[in-house]
């Protein structure tokens, strides 16, 4: 069993892309482990008394708000030595990385009405990132993990279920399916278990690592500053849908369909 735990980036209406990555767990062997080691990274950077309520938010260390809004307690570099060490955690413990994108730019062909609400048109392109990314997933699944099938956990929000339900009528949907292009090969999903399970992120620190994921990847394309050094961080283990270039790392012995 693989638990797959799903986050993602760049959701307001307004960003220019939308990413949804998925970091891939392996039940027995990694979920303690990984669990084991966030915590050993929070104790050594976040103090006793502040533990209890902290929660990895990428954007809030990277731009000192929230919790780092104290910029004389967590300057930069104290700040940054958390993201430093957060983006190594993936790569360390050869854990798989997989997004899929969506660019709002390239789908013009979404007919809308004029006053259609902005929240339709978020989820609606929050779905088709969250699509690929599943595709990613199912490869990945058929490529490495033939004998294994994976289990969707994603943050317990409104939103989030009001995007399953969204991907659900997508797939009865056949001028969407029509869209998927070569992604249709990959119908019926056969390694993703149908239901999707919702956890709290604050609760869930493999989510807050999935969160962190996504703010590293779509950052990335939006070219943000500070991020190209936790890039190459995760890098070694990323994996991206059929439609863009990343390959994974060879070290995890994965092969990607084309």
């Amino acid at each position: 069993m693989r638990f797959v735990f799903v986050d993602d980036a760049g959701t307001s209406i307004r960003d220019p892309k939308i990413v949804v990555s998925a970091i891939v767990v392996q039940a027995e062997e990694q979920l303690i482990r990984l669990e084991n080691r966030m915590t050993r990274l929070i104790q050594k950077h976040i103090p006793a008394e502040e533990r209890s309520s902290f929660s990895f938010e990428a954007r809030d260390i990277l731009s000192g708000s929230g919790h780092f809004d104290d910029r004389e307690k967590w300057p930069v570099e104290r700040r940054m030595a958390i993201m430093d060490e957060l983006a190594t955690v993936p790569t360390e413990m050869e854990i798989p990385i997989l997004f899929g994108l969506a660019d709002r730019r390239k789908h013009q062909w979404m007919d809308v009405a004029e006053n259609t609400e902005m929240d339709v048109l978020r989820i609606a392109l929050h779905a088709m990132a969250f699509v690929s990314c599943a595709f990613a997933v199912e490869r990945t699944m058929r490529s490495a993990y033939s004998d294994e099938i994976a289990q969707l956990i994603a943050q317990d929000t409104h939103d989030a279920q009001l995007l399953i339900r969204y991907v659900h009528d997508w797939y009865q949907n056949p001028i969407a399916l029509e869209r998927l292009g070569s992604g249709r090969s990959l119908l019926p999903l056969t390694h993703i278990k149908p239901e999707v399970q919702f956890a709290e992120k604050a609760a869930s620190l493999p989510l807050q690592l999935a969160s962190f994921c996504s703010f590293i990847i779509g950052g990335k394309f939006i070219g943000n500053e500070g991020i190209d050094e936790l890039y190459r961080k995760i890098a070694p283990v990323l994996i991206a849908d059929a439609k863009h270039d990343w390959r994974p790392a060879r070290s995890l012995g994965l092969a990607q369909e084309t």
